[in-house]
């Protein structure tokens, strides 16, 4: 049976030769006395016994491997009956006397545990656990855990910082940007090969630096760099020029082979340079070269192994005996038939070790400048034709490793117990076997060692061939690193932008991104190295010590970790993200984008951790003020408290200097015992970044939840899961059903919001704000025919004539989007008429623009309809009032109504009616627009307007500029 051995098939005898269901493997102490530990582990996942059960044929397996093994026994091959199982009480007594070596038994731990204390050994015990640290996230064993955190760590908080971050975004120099020597070049470099992901992952120990008096330590940061090189019998165009592909402070990195180019045929090389590097400038590289080669499996003994690479030099030259040539050392443990230089081959032969009681072993080293970790192996028996032969084949070995040889740093990287059929039973039979991804290792020697008798009981050691397939990494220090065009001086980057912060309550970290910085123009893509981000916190106004620390990336994200002892809600942290490009020959001047950023955590209900107590304290620096009435934020809604229309909402605008990334929130209920009924029960939190309709984003959502806020003032808070999170300036309560009695009142008392606050780099655009003037007439309305308004104001000259359109006198300008009955002046006649726009499904407005010199603040208005009677059914019945200052470039909410309020305006021809403009939505504006949002009651889209006038405050500007002049000609009535 050649080839790779399945762990899918049926057959009985592969059954025997791998594991049915896969297993973490441990590596088992034999008991004393016995020769080998089958009876204490399943014959079928070859793993200490889970649920143990007695088949039909009386052998023992898991129960779970029953599932797998189908109807026949992998022991003995006899059918059995599923359904006829019996608990085996002797296997599960001796499950608990078994024992196994510690899994970090090859990183140095000698532990000797219960195979049931594994975990609890590797979770509490084993000091050579690789864990995550908390401050880089890098994989570091346990007992160098604090050594690592002090030294070599690239995101220790560092000392307080020379000078701290202004408001303008600028930072002094601090002590990581000065006085530091060059670190050694980078140590312990292996290469992995995984087969699914199709990667090479390599990996290096840490560099530590020493520092000079009076210098903190700097970060270490490494670039690495790839150059394929073509073998002779691989398409030429597989090599290509030096392609950076890491540049970052972590040790290790991936790398995945370009499409089309086969990863078994072509040799990566790869520089990887150590240097630190600040704004002032980086130290001087410390360099390491290598060269890794990938070997994938074809078929047995194919040209694609290890060993025939070496034996062609790389595939430059004919093949010779590696061995035999020197370029590789082949030993045995005696010297029966053949010689030892047999193991690596490429004909069969006859060859075996002698016979002894001793284990029989078959040992390569492949040299002080080559580590491999391999992920497959063939083995080929002796080509000896006696009928003894096929008896003599190997059932029991293990494939170990090792970096010096010495007696006590062997590993496994496989083993087979009894299994007489692992390889087939014929002269240079041969069979290739996987080497589990958790057990390899980068080893400079092999060894194939045998652990138990042949078939035929015999303890020789018969073998004519080992081909070996991963990953070669060679440290040849003649290899010389290419040249690249990376390493030219470098112009400076743009600014990064989109700057953003997240909190994350769970972890305690903020999460800052950010858009990629655009490099700079004229420069081809090609001459291009990656982009370095250099990310420093300043703690600033708080309550708890400043401290600073420095990140260094290759990504536009890093994570930032509230030092221990701060209080996240009680203290500001200032980001400053430069951006720069990193070559050997120096940085390129930094870029520089800086963001305040306050992280807010939740500790009760409407306690004073939350952001608008902060707005409202300005920043915890002066007594509370209601920030929406300080004219901080602003606080909108869609109604006043007494409407009960559907859809109602509450809104929050942060202001164009704050971007706010929530993770929860409080809703606090109305206090008045008489509003108990309209607590909110179905509800969105959404948030939005311009205010736009089809702009805002659900945060958070709840649907028919009675008793999610309590009676009477009640409060409580609710969680922003972190997939719907963003950040945005606006944030809107929008009820999506009737409350809890079953109206649609919208009854808030407060709200309070957690998260992350930021300053983003580009404000987001919103209309200018209003001057501030005093009012120089105000209009009270009297009733609907009166000589009251700002029309009749305006059309009289100041009352001091009689009245005339002011319209058609051009004081003021009339428009409206279409025309089809009548006249657009026809909105401020004083006369009932018929006038109307087309029937067009694009929303209808009528618009009315004061003039340079004039500002409105309305208070009410009025409406009148057509005089025609068969018109009354074309009545209005949803529209939105708006008002502007810059020309309509921005309109703003003045009052609103919709389709489900019914008859607003009389059922008439020429039917008035009066409306309030909500003090919260008034301000002044220079342009009016009346705009229709849904269908009148005969379900058509004409706008009927045959009479508007509004009350309030007028305000008049005796010099308004010049550009916002307009056909009014004056400022004054």
């Amino acid at each position: 049976m050649e080839g790779v051995n399945s762990h899918a098939t049926l057959n009985c005898d592969d059954k025997k030769q791998s594991p049915c269901r896969p297993r973490k493997q441990l590596d088992y102490v034999i008991p004393s006395g016995r020769s080998d530990d089958e009876t204490w582990r399943c014959p079928a996942c070859f793993s200490h016994y889970e649920d143990p059960v007695v088949l039909s044929c009386g052998d023992t397996v898991c129960r779970a491997c029953v599932e797998v093994i189908r109807d026949s026994c992998p022991k003995c091959c006899k059918k059995f009956n599923a359904e006829q199982l019996y608990p085996s009480r002797i296997a599960e007594r001796q499950v608990p006397k078994m024992q196994c070596h510690c899994p970090n038994r090859g990183l140095g731990c000698a532990a000797v545990i219960g195979v049931l204390d594994v975990e609890h050994h590797l979770g509490a015990e084993c000091e050579w656990r690789e864990e995550e640290c908390d401050q880089c996230h890098q994989q570091v064993r346990r007992a160098e855990m604090a050594r690592h955190k002090d030294t070599t760590c690239a995101r220790k908080p560092l000392a307080a910082a020379e000078g701290r971050a202004s408001q303008s975004g600028t930072t002094a120099p601090s002590q990581i940007d000065q006085l530091f020597t060059p670190p050694a070049a980078p140590e312990g470099l292996v290469a992995r090969w995984d087969e699914a992901l199709a990667e090479v992952t390599l990996e290096w120990r840490p560099v530590v630096v020493p520092c000079l008096a009076g210098a903190a330590a700097s970060p270490v940061l490494y670039r690495v760099q790839a150059t394929l090189v073509a073998g002779h019998d691989a398409d030429p165009s597989s090599g290509g020029s030096p392609v950076v592909i890491y540049l970052g402070p972590e040790c290790r990195c991936r790398y995945r082979f370009p499409p089309g180019v086969a990863p078994g045929r072509v040799e990566a090389r790869f520089v990887v340079v150590a240097m630190r590097v600040a704004e002032s400038g980086p130290s001087a590289p410390a360099t390491c070269t290598c060269a890794a080669v990938v070997f994938t499996y074809d078929h047995d003994m194919d040209e694609r192994g290890l060993f025939y690479y070496i034996g062609t030099q790389g595939r430059t030259q004919p093949w010779q005996n590696p061995a035999e040539a020197g370029w590789v050392t082949a030993t045995r443990s005696s010297d029966a038939e053949g010689k030892a230089t047999d193991l690596t081959g490429r004909q069969p032969c006859h060859s075996s070790t002698g016979s002894n009681p001793t284990p029989a072993w078959w040992q390569v080293d492949l040299g002080a400048e080559r580590l491999f970790t391999p992920t497959r192996y063939t083995l080929r028996h002796s080509n000896e034709q006696s009928s003894v032969s096929a008896h003599t084949r190997l059932q029991s070995w293990r494939l170990e490793g090792s970096v010096d040889g010495a007696d006590g740093s062997w590993r496994t990287l496989d083993e087979h117990t009894n299994e007489p059929n692992a390889i087939p039973a014929r002269a240079d039979a041969m069979a290739t076997f996987a080497v589990a991804p958790e057990r390899a290792f980068p080893a400079r020697r092999f060894r194939v060692l045998m652990t138990g008798p042949s078939p035929a009981d015999y303890n020789l050691m018969m073998l004519s061939g080992l081909e070996m397939y991963g990953a070669l990494l060679l440290r040849d220090p003649t290899l010389q690193q290419p040249s690249s065009q990376v390493d030219q001086p470098l112009a400076p980057p743009a600014a990064p932008e989109g700057l953003t912060a997240r909190w994350d309550g769970v972890t305690g970290e903020v999460t800052l991104d950010w858009r990629p910085a655009a490099a700079t123009a004229g420069d081809s893509a090609a001459a291009q190295p990656p982009m370095l981000y250099r990310v420093q916190a300043d703690s600033l106004a708080g309550l708890d010590p400043t401290i600073s620390s420095v990140i260094y990336t290759g990504e536009c994200r890093c994570r930032y970790r509230v030092p221990e002892g701060t209080a996240p809600g009680r203290a500001e942290a200032r980001f400053v993200v430069a951006a720069m490009r990193v070559a050997e020959s120096g940085p390129s001047a930094p870029a520089t984008c800086t963001c305040p950023a306050v992280v807010f955590t939740c500790d009760h209900d409407m306690d004073e951790r939350g952001l608008f107590y902060y707005i409202g304290t300005q920043g915890r620096t002066q007594p509370w003020q209601n920030p929406a009435e300080a004219g901080w934020v602003t606080a909108t809604r869609s109604h006043s408290c007494t409407k009960n229309y559907p859809n109602s909402w509450w809104r929050v605008d942060l202001g164009a200097e704050r971007l706010f990334t929530p993770t929860r929130y409080t809703l606090r209920h109305s206090n008045t015992p008489s509003c108990e009924a309209y607590r909110l029960v179905s509800w969105r939190l959404e948030g939005s970044a311009d205010g736009s309709e089809d702009s805002w984003r659900t945060l958070d959502e709840h649907t028919g939840e009675y008793d999610a806020i309590p009676r009477e003032g009640g409060f409580t808070d609710f969680a922003v899961a972190p997939e719907r999170a963003f950040p945005a300036r606006r944030f809107r309560v929008l009820m999506t059903g009737p409350n809890y009695g079953d109206h649609h009142y919208l009854a808030l008392a407060g709200l309070e919001m957690y998260g992350t606050l930021v300053a983003p780099s580009s404000p987001a655009p919103c209309s200018p704000p209003p001057p501030q003037l005093s009012p120089s007439v105000v209009f009270t309305f009297e009733h609907y025919t009166d000589e009251q308004g700002l029309f009749y104001y305006l059309g009289t000259r100041g009352r001091t004539q009689p009245f005339c359109n002011p319209a058609e006198a051009g004081w003021v300008t009339t428009t409206r989007s279409s025309d089809r009955v009548g006249k657009a002046s026809d909105a401020l006649g004083r006369q009932p008429c018929d006038s109307w726009t087309s029937d067009v499904p694009t929303p209808s407005w009528w618009q009315v623009d004061l003039g340079a010199g004039r500002l409105f603040t309305p208070t009410r208005y009025t409406l009148r309809h057509s005089n025609v009677e068969s018109l009354v059914g074309h009545r209005l019945q949803a529209w939105r009032l708006e008002g502007s200052v810059d020309g309509g470039a921005h309109w703003r909410t003045l009052d609103e109504h919709i389709t489900e309020e019914g008859n607003c305006l009389p059922e008439c021809p020429d039917g008035t009616a009066l409306f309030w403009v909500d003090p919260e939505w008034a301000f002044p504006a220079r342009q009016f627009r009346l705009q229709m949002t849904g269908p009148n009651p005969k379900g058509c889209h004409f706008l009927h307007l045959a009479g508007l006038e509004m009350y309030g405050s007028l305000f008049l500007d005796p010099a308004p500029s010049s550009s916002s002049s307009s056909s009014t000609g004056e400022c004054t009535v």
